[in-house]
């Protein structure tokens, strides 16, 4: 497969954008995009119960106190759908 510039591509897609410096990312990202192109960004959410409680408290639990600390520190741009992105 012939690789192409990302300047020639209509599309583009990109992975967990919570890893991105934002601020120097989207600016070049608008930059080399082909005219009328789309970038496409996606992460992950948190599974859920909602009608097993306790299954609920304790993912709430694994997520928030085990694996917290561990989390990416732009990792709430998932937590609120990337509202405000």
């Amino acid at each position: 497969m012939q690789k192409k510039p990302i300047a020639a591509l209509a599309f583009d897609s990109m992975g967990d954008v919570t890893r991105f410096d934002h601020d120097k990312f989207y600016p070049e990202a608008h930059r080399i995009l082909k005219p009328g192109g789309c970038l496409a960004a996606w992460g992950y959410d948190l599974m859920t119960f909602p009608e097993n409680k306790r299954a609920q408290e304790e993912l709430h639990k694994l997520f928030t106190f085990t694996l917290g600390p561990y989390w990416h520190p732009r990792v709430d741009h998932v937590w609120q759908h990337y509202k405000g992105m």
